[in-house]
């Protein structure tokens, strides 16, 4: 189970541990870094069991959980900024490209409620292959998108373990 959502959130968990245990040892700060680590892994922690989702409306919400875990991870990160802890923005802008992510990836996930599931078939040779079924099943259209032009959050009823969410930068 790879997306760029997925591969991003868990990129930044793994800065936000690092940047979080430099500051422990070298500063003696505990109190903000443990609330940052606790926000910062729970945002892929929350993605990941999205995938796991029974139905379209527990993954938008599990989604949610992770937008707002990653909005507590940013006031945590203007905290030990502002407090003189951290100096580095690289990991805010992190945090901010995950959360623009998740609000993509939610919007697309309501938005797909109007009638059309989404099924993900194969990827090969960066195209995402789609197979696009409205509810009645009275029509089915394959798509191919080429993976740089493609944008949303897909979701499979039928299997949950075969959800994905992604995105990717022109």
């Amino acid at each position: 189970m790879s997306s760029p959502l997925l591969e991003k959130s868990k990129a930044f968990a793994l800065a936000i541990i690092k940047v979080c245990n430099d500051i422990k040892s070298s500063k003696r700060e505990s109190i903000l870094t443990n609330q940052q680590i606790r926000s910062g892994t729970s945002i892929g922690a929350n993605i990941r069991e999205a995938f796991y989702a029974h139905g379209r409306s527990d993954f938008i919400a599990k989604l949610q959980i992770a937008l707002k875990e990653c909005s507590e991870s940013e006031y945590w990160l203007e905290l030990l900024i502002e407090s003189g802890y951290y100096d580095d923005r690289t990991i805010p802008e992190q945090c901010i490209e995950v959360k623009k992510l998740l609000i993509a990836s939610i919007n697309t996930a309501k938005s797909n409620g109007n009638g059309l599931s989404l099924f993900l078939i194969e990827l090969q040779s960066n195209i995402y292959c789609l197979n696009i079924i409205t509810r009645t099943r009275a029509a089915a259209r394959v798509f191919s998108f080429p993976e740089s032009t493609f944008h949303s959050a897909v979701y499979n009823h039928s299997r949950p373990h075969k959800a994905i969410a992604f995105s990717s930068v022109l």
